[in-house]
């Protein structure tokens, strides 16, 4: 492995490295990385050095065959752990592995499937209630928001069978704050730590501790009431090891829930955003999408039962996946020494992996920038490498949400595609903003115009 070859990169300014230009444009400078350096690049942020990985079977070998030697190397981000503690974004080694056999049952497809109902029952309350108002008097919404709240009500009714609304301004306060705690962080790596007391440390620690004393609350009312409930706590309650016959105790399950509060949201919402966005560019797919949704429900609100017929549907929506992943970047820390496409990864590496950018390599994917949904019909999806499309990411670590996200995500498009056009509102911008996920930058904009 000493004779392997060297690494190509950027060079990078003295002291900064490319630390200006990944500032000025991080998905830009990814995607630039990969065109200009190839399949493994490598390149310092101030003092930290990071190698970036552009081939799908040294993906697949990261991730996958070799997955045990990567951890997820949140070292960067102290808070992360703070927040989310031992939840299966953040856990590694056995602890992971217990949790996630431990979690897995719960995210059973019918599970999520009996949830379908109250996903589309809540589209359609925002739908009714401000949507409708909105197109009755030609006024202008903030999708990305409204997908925001959306979701964030739909994730609470599925974990807890109750809405937050009374404390929906903390829950969304300390979602922010963690997601500016990262992209801070990353921007700033010697931003002090949270013990701390800077304005931003103080702000996270209140918003940390507001989402505590909400989740333990509702910990706490189940275990003294757990009778006649349906929803994801009392499954994650009821939910033991096979081998020991142990339930998670209190400050497990709020690791868990606390994640799954979080990126059950987001993630959701700005895939959402970006799908009503591309519709509103394409209105020959917009057309094929209402054509298809009109014909499979002839009027019918949606169902879990009725997302094999919308095939359509699904594809728009992994087609937006595909431009827009809200995941945009995956890292990993090897922990012995490796080899990528004959270059050596020394240990404790710092590695990052892009879907955005694999999702948009000119090497793999014919006019990527074209939002064509047909790229996903069956017979051309079987054809493409298993790493160049992963927006749930990949191996063992595959997003346990998956299923839940594409169900919600499906039946919320439906719901309101069979309903409403939405066009992008007069001179609004629309600009991606990669922090912790890809989000519209400053919300997106646009009109309701009902198709009754």
């Amino acid at each position: 492995m000493d004779k392997l070859k060297s690494i190509p990169g950027p060079r990078g300014l003295p002291l900064l490295g490319v630390m200006p230009a990944l500032r000025r444009d991080r998905l830009q400078f990814v995607l630039d990385m990969a065109t200009q350096y190839g399949d493994v690049v490598k390149f310092k942020v101030l003092n930290i050095s990071l190698i970036q990985v552009n081939h799908p079977d040294a993906i697949q070998h990261v991730l996958q065959d070799n997955n045990k030697n990567y951890h997820k190397g949140f070292e960067a981000f102290p808070t992360l752990e703070m927040t989310l503690g031992h939840g299966l974004l953040t856990n590694e080694g056995e602890s992971w592995l217990k949790q996630r056999r431990l979690m897995a049952p719960v995210f059973h497809q019918r599970n999520i499937e009996r949830m379908g109902e109250m996903m589309t029952r809540r589209a359609l309350e925002m739908f009714e209630t401000r949507w409708t108002s909105a197109a009755r008097h030609g006024e202008t919404l903030n999708v990305a928001g409204e997908m925001m709240s959306l979701t964030l009500d739909i994730v609470t009714d599925a974990l807890f069978s109750s809405s937050v609304s009374a404390q929906a301004n903390a829950v969304g306060q300390a979602v922010s704050v963690l997601l500016q705690d990262v992209t801070l962080r990353f921007d700033f790596p010697f931003y002090p730590r949270p013990n701390i007391p800077t304005p931003h440390n103080r702000a996270y620690t209140r918003s940390v501790k507001e989402l505590n004393n909400i989740i333990y609350g509702f910990i706490r009312e189940r275990r003294e009431h757990p009778n006649g409930h349906h929803d994801l706590l009392q499954l994650l309650l009821d939910a033991q090891d096979q081998e020991s016959g142990e339930g998670m105790n209190d400050k497990q399950l709020r690791d868990e829930l606390i994640t799954l509060f979080i990126a059950g949201h987001e993630t959701t919402a700005n895939l959402l955003a970006w799908t009503f966005y591309l519709l509103s560019q394409h209105p020959e797919v917009e057309a094929r999408l209402h054509n298809e949704i009109d014909s499979v429900l002839n009027g019918r609100t949606p169902t879990a039962n009725d997302l094999h017929n919308l095939s359509y549907t699904r594809r728009v929506l992994d087609e937006t996946l595909r431009l827009y992943p809200p995941a945009w970047i995956i890292n990993r820390t090897n922990l012995a020494d490796d080899e990528l496409c004959g270059y050596k990864i020394p240990a404790r590496s710092f590695l990052a992996i892009s879907p955005f950018v694999m999702h948009r390599h000119p090497a793999y994917w014919d006019n990527p920038a074209k939002f064509d949904p047909d790229r996903f019909l069956p017979e051309r999806a079987k054809q493409y490498h298993r790493y160049i499309y992963f927006p749930f990411g990949g191996g063992p670590r595959l997003c346990i949400g998956k299923g839940f996200a594409q169900v919600e995500a499906q039946l919320i498009l439906a719901a309101l595609a069979q309903r409403c056009r939405l066009t992008l509102a007069e001179n609004a911008r629309v600009e991606m903003q990669a922090v912790a996920t890809l989000r519209p930058k400053g919300g997106l904009f646009m009109n309701v115009k009902s198709k009754e």
